[in-house]
């Protein structure tokens, strides 16, 4: 499904940012800086929310002329299932991010 290519565009932001925080997460921690780490976790977090939620408005708004464009006519009915699919993307995300801050 064309739909399914597409959402993964709102995972890349939070896969960028699982490359480069695991050793950012390890120096402060070993330097016992935690209070630094967290604020450091929290500034990635939004940094990394701020591009997929941005996606997630562009898809929601414009999917069917996104589908249209890149895999034609026919696939342009797919533009809920972008909707959908994007948004409980990004709401897993958001998700996985809330329950490791509550732990």
């Amino acid at each position: 499904m064309a739909a399914t290519r597409l959402v993964a565009f709102i995972a890349r932001p939070l896969l960028v940012i699982n490359l480069v925080l695991p050793p950012v997460i390890a120096e402060m921690y070993t330097q016992g800086k935690t209070g630094r780490l967290e604020r450091t976790l929290r500034g990635y977090s939004t940094l990394s929310g701020v591009p997929s939620l941005f996606v997630l408005t562009v898809f929601m708004l414009l999917g069917g002329q996104i589908l249209r464009v890149g895999y034609g006519d026919y696939y342009r009915q797919d533009a809920r299932i972008l909707m959908l699919m994007s948004a409980a993307k990004r709401l897993a995300g958001m998700w996985t991010r809330v329950s490791c801050f509550l732990s």
